[in-house]
């Protein structure tokens, strides 16, 4: 599981929604409006709210939940 400590309470319990689809629905990251990322195809990176990110590392038979960031973090993280 990932770490949702320090997150506002909406963000964390948006950001559990998302990752229970992901897992144990197995929901594909596009019902939740993800993208790849351009630079590394490998990435998903699904919108939790209007300032979060929530990125996926795909393993080819899914996506794996890995940080949920704020929005201007993860333009920082985000080459380009």
């Amino acid at each position: 599981m990932i770490d949702l400590r320090g997150l506002p309470d909406y963000v964390v319990v948006k950001a559990r929604r998302i990752i229970e689809g992901l897992i144990a629905d197995q929901r594909n990251y596009r019902d939740f409006g993800g993208k790849r990322l351009r630079h590394n195809r490998l990435i998903v990176s699904i919108p939790v709210t209007r300032n979060y990110r929530l990125l996926c590392e795909d393993n080819g038979s899914g996506v794996i939940p890995q940080k949920v960031l704020s929005h201007e973090a993860y333009n920082v993280c985000k080459p380009g």
